[in-house]
Parts: structure tokens; C-alpha cells; sequence
């Protein structure tokens, strides 16, 4: 029987199960007398390891098998659970995530037939047989020795994942011994893959482009059959293109399930103690979105981790609780989320931001004196600018916060930060809905239509050409007591004069902070 055909479910159910058994380990680090994370954390092991069997994968199927055995002695009060034995199952659970992946992979590389090549793929972790045969120890004695004994085998292998699998990325060589890499990858539909839901979304918009075109040749065709057909048409197309829209939205959890266990890694390599929260994952996105900040979201949370909340005694000194804090929560505004990322640890000095930059000759002192606190909070998104003398495992050497701003805006959207010293830090990713089709607004020029983006779209005015000034030779207009630059589309565009230039229509855009003032002569319509 070829089972190559039901990888994609496999996968699918693998992430699931990864998921469940993850999520419950660690909420019974803190609350060892949770029966239902208990329970769920046997279920996930037990179906893991009945559709690993029927795939043939011998090594995942002894894996899961000692863990299930484990599971049921905690379950029933045999063995009593401790950080020890947590510590175990998770690194299990990193074995069963990179025997996964591997597998996967190596089938989405090159197919043969048959169930048998499939279940060899699994030798690529040959060190699995000593995470099985160390576990078996604990299930076949109820010693207290035999656990530390175990952890004692693996804990070289947990540091050592830990400290690889939140670098920034780079190439590397199949590991010996699974990782659990915080590298964004959203689970595939097994029905359905992201490029074909990107096919459907282009066939979609070219149907949207020739409804538009179909609308201007029967504009002077008066038919009431034609009107209702056209009208009916517009329909169709509006709801096909909304429910492509939708299929391509994920929760926001498919990305953020993995920060917990991120958190609770590096929060121990550095002797810190955090309370980790997410709002708000239940929110959707468009996968290209989830996909592009992935990464931005996890290099945050490592200088949160690394850079912002400090040691417990350090914090007991400062009047703060030993615990740190870090939230992330998620909200909805208009067309756009909204993603804050926020601590409650050292903060950022801005004092110590000019200091770096004038060293590293990024700014001049005269530049230095000048700069608003906002200003030179922006400076952190300068390329090569630190502010820790420390170079970590967690966050590296401090670069990276020019790619998390330019992937973000690349997206449409923008970042914000805010912090006070002392008092902690927050960074606002606003994000929009989706990428696959952008809302825009239509401005007539001369005989030409031009689309402006929502995204960048802040109101529209209509103004009087006498309203309109000079400064040093440039058009500017005041609105909202601010004077603003005017950029003329048919000047740009190299586009006949029109006649009627007695009243303008005014599109104010912003972008990076920037406001200018778009000219056109009228509106016509907004559309997607």
C-alpha cells in the first residue's frame, strides 16, 4: 500500500498532537494536579504513537509507546511528577518533532513508492534509540535515581537544543539530536497548499479586473437585462473573492503555540523567572502575513527575554516581583491587527541610544543634542546598533530590529515603540488583514484613473485652487494646521491639462511619518 499519498494528513495531525502534548507539559510544570492536561497529554502520546504505527514508523511508535507507559504511572499516582521528569517529556517531545519534520521533508524532497521507504526515513535519528532506551528506565524502575538518571543523558542534548533553536537564522546541517526550531512554518492544509490558494486568488482578481472592464464597455448600453446580468455578475465575484480571502486567513496561534515553550527555554538558560501571556490568538491573518513575521516576533520576545526583564534579584532590589512579565496581545482595527508586544523589565534608555549611536558615528553630536526622546527612540532600528555590551546565545549581537521595522512595512504596515525606563517596553505591529487584494480608492486625472491604497490613506478633501500656496517655489496646502506638501498626479504622470482645475480633490497619505498631499480631481469609487 503506497502511503505517501496521506503524508500531508500525517503531518497535519503530527503538528496537532506536538501541540496538545507541549501546551499540557507545561501547564503542569505549574500545576502538577491538573487531571484534564493530564488526560489530554495521554490521549495526544496514545494517538500519536496508533497513527505512527499505521504508517509504519517503528521509532516514533517505540517513542510515543515508553510515553505513554510514563504518562499513565503519573496519571495513577505511581511515580509523582517533578521539573525532572518534565524536563524528559519535553525533550521527547523535541525527538518527535524532529523525527517529523525530517520525515516530511525527506518524503517532499523525493517520493518513492511504498510504505517501506516511508518508515525508513525515520533512520535519520539513529541517537532516538537512546532517548527510548533512557526512558525505558524510568517506566522499569520506580527509583528516584533512574529519573535523574535519564535527565542526567539528556540534559546535554536539551541546552544544547535550546541554546541552537533561537538564533537568528543561518545554515546548518541536519541535526544528530532534534531541535525545536521556533522558525515560523504554518501547518499545510492536507486539502489544499498555500500555492494554490495563491493560483486561485490571482485567477480570482483577473475575474475582478475583466467584471471592471465588462462595467465601463456596457456603461452606455441601456438594457435592464444587461444591468441585472452585470449586477448579479458583481455579486458572484464579490462573494468568490471574499471566501478566497477567507480560506487563506489563519489563527494568529498558528504561530504563537510555539512561545511558551520558547519562553520557558531561555527564561531558564538565564536564571529568570517570566510569566508569559498571549491575548488574542484567536484572531485571523492572511498566512503570507503569519509567515513574513514569524521571525520578527520571535527576535521581540528573545530581547524581552535577554535584554529587558531582569533577574529575580534584581527586580526583588527594584521594588518589581521576582516574576517578569512579558504580553503579547492581539486586537482588530478596521482592516489592519494590531500586535503588542510588551515587558515589564529594564526598559530602554534613550540617554544610552544617543551615547551608541554617536560612537558608532550613525549620528553627529550636534544630531545627538538635537534628538526628541522619540526620535532617538527610533535610532534602535539603525542597523548594526546595540545597547548591550553582552553578546548572547538568545539575541546574538543586537542587530536585527532594522529587519523586523522593514519586513513589517514591506507588509503595509508599521511598528511603533514605547518605553520608560525601569518600567518596561512595548513594540506595535500594525499589520493588515491580508495581502492578497488591497482596498483602494479611485482618483479621476484628466481621462485617467489612478487606485490609492487604504493603507496609507489617512482622509480626503476637496479644496478650492485658491487655497492652494507657494513655498519656496512647491505647492503646499494647510490642513489640520499643518503645511503640506502637494503632489500633482497628471505633472507626474506627464498628463494633458484639465479645464476644470477650479476645485481639487485631495488624498492625504502617510507613510513613515511622512504626510503628503495627493491631487486628483475627483473621487470615483472605492474598490478592492
Amino acid at each position: 500500500m503506497d502511503m505517501s499519498k496521506y503524508m500531508g494528513i500525517f503531518r497535519a495531525e503530527s503538528e496537532k498532537n506536538i501541540k496538545e502534548l507541549s501546551d499540557s507539559l507545561l501547564v503542569l510544570e505549574n500545576n502538577p494536579e491538573n487531571t484534564e492536561h493530564m488526560n489530554t497529554l495521554f490521549r495526544a502520546a496514545h494517538t500519536f504513537k496508533g497513527m505512527s504505527a499505521t504508517m509504519g514508523f517503528k521509532q516514533i511508535v517505540e517513542l510515543t509507546h515508553e510515553m505513554e507507559s510514563l504518562i499513565d504511572r503519573l496519571r495513577t499516582r505511581q511515580i509523582v511528577l517533578n521539573s525532572s521528569l518534565i524536563d524528559v517529556l519535553l525533550v521527547c517531545v523535541d525527538t518527535l518533532e524532529g523525527l517529523v519534520e525530517n520525515i516530511c521533508e525527506s518524503e517532499g524532497d523525493k517520493p518513492e513508492k511504498g510504505k517501506k521507504v516511508t518508515a525508513n526515513k525515520c533512520e535519520f535519528y539513529p541517537d532516538v534509540y537512546e532517548v527510548i532506551k533512557t526512558l525505558r528506565e524510568v517506566n522499569d524502575s520506580s527509583e528516584k535515581v533512574s529519573i535523574q538518571r535519564i535527565e542526567n543523558k539528556l540534559l546535554p542534548a536539551k541546552k544544547k537544543t535550546t541554546k541552537e533553536i533561537y538564533q537568528p537564522e543561518k545554515e546548518e546541517k541536519t541535526p544528530v539530536y532534534p531541535k525545536s526550531s521556533p522558525k515560523v512554518k504554518i501547518v499545510q492544509n492536507p486539502r489544499i497548499s498555500t500555492e494554490q490558494l495563491d493560483k486561485l486568488m490571482n485567477l480570482v482578481g483577473e475575474l475582478v479586473i475583466n467584471r471592471s472592464r465588462i462595467n465601463e464597455l456596457t456603461r452606455n448600453l441601456k438594457s435592464k437585462e444587461l444591468e441585472v446580468a452585470l449586477s448579479d455578475f458583481h455579486k458572484l465575484t464579490r462573494e468568490l473573492q471574499d471566501e478566497v480571502i477567507e480560506a487563506r486567513m489563519v489563527p494568529l496561534d498558528h504561530i504563537t503555540y510555539i512561545y511558551p515553550r520558547m519562553i520557558r527555554d531561555l527564561a531558564r538558560i538565564q536564571n529568570k523567572k517570566i510569566d508569559f501571556i498571549i491575548k488574542g490568538k484567536e484572531l485571523k491573518l492572511d498566512r503570507t502575513i503569519l509567515e513574513e513575521i514569524g521571525d520578527s516576533l520571535v527576535h521581540l520576545l528573545r530581547n524581552a527575554v535577554d535584554h529587558g526583564i531582569e533577574i529575580p534579584e534584581k527586580r526583588v532590589e527594584l521594588g518589581k516581583k521576582e516574576n517578569g512579565a512579558i504580553l503579547i496581545t492581539a486586537s482588530r482595527q478596521e482592516n489592519f491587527v494590531l500586535i503588542r508586544i510588551e515587558d515589564d523589565g529594564f526598559g530602554i534608555d534613550t540617554n544610552e541610544i544617543r551615547k551608541i549611536a554617536l560612537k558608532k558615528g550613525i549620528i553627529s553630536r550636534e544630531s545627538a543634542e538635537q534628538l526628541q526622546e522619540e526620535e532617538a527612540m527610533q535610532l534602535i532600528f539603525t542597523p548594526g546598533l546595540s545597547t548591550s555590551d553582552n553578546v548572547t546565545d538568545i539575541s546574538g549581537r543586537g542587530i536585527g530590529m532594522d529587519v523586523v521595522k522593514n519586513r513589517v512595512e514591506r507588509l503595509g504596515g508599521s511598528v511603533k515603540v514605547e518605553s520608560k525606563p525601569g518600567l518596561g517596553s512595548s513594540f506595535e505591529l500594525k499589520l493588515p488583514l491580508t495581502v492578497a487584494v488591497y482596498q483602494a480608492i479611485l482618483v479621476r486625472v484628466g481621462k485617467e484613473k489612478y487606485a490609492i491604497p487604504f493603507t496609507s490613506i489617512v482622509k480626503n478633501i476637496e479644496f478650492s485652487s485658491q487655497e492652494i500656496k507657494h513655498i519656496k517655489g512647491r505647492e503646499v496646502i494647510l490642513i489640520d494646521n499643518k503645511i503640506l506638501p502637494l503632489f500633482r498626479l497628471r505633472r507626474q504622470f506627464q498628463l494633458p491639462d484639465d479645464d476644470d482645475e477650479n476645485n481639487i480633490f485631495v488624498v492625504l497619505v502617510e507613510k513613515h511619518g511622512q504626510y503628503i498631499g495627493i491631487v486628483g480631481m475627483n473621487c470615483l469609487e472605492n474598490r478592492k
